[in-house]
């Protein structure tokens, strides 16, 4: 049987470093939603693959996702896409807001130690306990915030590509004098992850 053609994507090059599989195809989709969104629709409109991973570091929402622990990303939301306050924003029909974006299930990551939740995409990182705590109450359940992960999901989705969200938590989101920043627990968290993925989609789980 032939192998899945899967493409690793991440933000920056110390997390495609980290990660450390050379076999798979890569992308580096830079900072933020709209360079990465721009970026993997350009690679993917002359590129085929089987399965897309997005890899990388991400805030935490504590208590529920610590520093140094990896969560597997069951849906993405764009915080600023829409009303500031968070009622949904009529435009005129039949257009619709699309600001989330629910991920595929994959069986085969069953087994895998990660906790599994929604996560949040802001172009802006969250620096104060209060946009924190209004997310938390908006979002229920939230696990992590990125800057790339709705836009990269949602770049797949057009190209009918399945993708999977792995992020490594590196901080805790909020005020950022007491984020409690570490790079290496995040980068390491984000290695382990991505590798025991790979493992259970090679052996299936």
């Amino acid at each position: 049987m032939k192998a899945p053609r899967i493409l690793l994507v991440c933000a920056v090059e110390q997390e495609l470093a980290a990660i450390a599989a050379p076999q798979l195809a890569s992308l580096i989709c830079g900072v933020g939603p709209v360079q990465a969104g721009i970026v993997l629709a350009a690679h993917l409109a002359s590129n085929a693959y089987d399965l897309i991973i997005n890899s990388g570091i991400a805030g935490g929402f504590a208590p529920a996702a610590p520093i140094g622990s990896g969560v597997v990303v069951t849906a993405e939301h764009y915080v600023e896409l829409g009303r500031e306050d968070g009622v949904p924003l009529q435009l005129p029909p039949p257009a619709q807001l699309q600001s989330r974006c629910a991920l595929p299930v994959f069986a085969q990551l069953g087994s895998i130690q990660a906790l599994r939740g929604p996560a949040l995409t802001s172009a802006t990182v969250t620096t104060s306990e209060t946009r924190a705590s209004e997310l938390r109450q908006r979002y229920p359940g939230v696990l992590c915030e990125s800057m790339e992960g709705f836009a990269l999901a949602s770049a797949a989705a057009m190209a009918q590509t399945p993708f999977i969200e792995l992020r490594g938590i590196s901080n805790r989101v909020g005020d950022r004098a007491n984020s409690g920043w570490d790079l290496a627990a995040g980068l390491a968290s984000t290695a382990q992850l991505t590798r025991a993925v790979l493992q259970a989609l090679a052996t299936g789980g």
